[in-house]
């Protein structure tokens, strides 16, 4: 007598689930523009720390319980600043953030994940362009101050941001003036706008078809040029996108 074959339960596999990105903006800040250890991070006026926890409770509010949560940040201490707050509102709001982890793969005790890809423009020094934009004194390396006349270092009146996406730094360098060789140095190897959107998404793209069993979120904190091409609205400080 021919006996039927024992048909084996196949186990189901498990639901498979993509990250969810948060793009946050970093609060409003005093632009130290340092790379600083996360305990040192002290960038932001009190303004910007206050808006930062209300935009972090209300981002909490969009989180589900079931999504483990990790943090990214910009080496730049208001982004590291933004990130510990918006970690310790979470953390009130009893949601669990994942442990970054050591060399021999055991959790230490910090929640934030550093990543130079996702710092601002490389070789900006704030201060002297905020100085070339404003038409202020801007002390250079040897000591001496350097007072630039904004009708011939800005004459078209732009903001700082679009001081840079506009171009109006190398209008400068081409208008003919005389320009210390630091500053020029300064401003010939400042990033190119197109690099910064490759360096930034390329990263953001490979979170986002990483898969996992579990929801994951994925809070990256960074600045206004990484964020500006995600959204068609202004991206003011303490602003955040979630990609979907």
């Amino acid at each position: 007598m021919e006996r039927n074959p024992i048909e084996r339960l196949k186990t189901p596999e498990p639901e498979r689930h993509n990250a969810r990105i948060t793009l946050f903006r970093h609060g409003t800040a005093k632009y130290k523009q340092e790379k600083v250890a996360i305990s040192e991070a002290d960038d932001l006026t009190d303004l910007g720390r206050n808006l930062v926890r209300k935009q972090a409770e209300r981002l909490a509010d969009e989180i589900g319980k079931d999504e483990e949560i990790t943090i990214w940040s910009s080496p730049m201490g208001r982004t590291l600043e933004t990130a510990t707050i918006v970690a310790d509102v979470l953390r009130e709001k009893g949601f669990e953030i994942r442990l970054k982890k050591s060399a021999d793969s055991t959790e230490c005790g910090n929640a934030i994940r550093v990543f130079e890809a996702l710092e601002e423009v490389r070789g900006l020094d704030v201060e002297l362009f905020s100085a070339i934009v404003d038409g202020k004194s801007y002390t250079l390396e040897d000591g001496n101050e350097k007072a630039f006349d904004k009708s011939k270092t800005n004459p078209d009146n732009l903001s700082f941001q679009d001081y840079y996406y506009l171009g109006g730094y190398r209008k400068y360098l081409q208008s003919g003036e005389s320009i210390p060789a630091e500053v020029r140095a300064s401003l010939v190897s400042l990033e190119k706008e197109a690099d910064v959107h490759h360096r930034f998404d390329r990263n953001i793209d490979r979170v986002s078809k990483a898969q996992s069993d579990k929801k994951q979120r994925v809070i990256v904190f960074t600045h206004h040029v990484t964020m500006k091409d995600y959204t068609e609205n202004q991206v003011l400080p303490a602003d955040y996108i979630n990609l979907d």
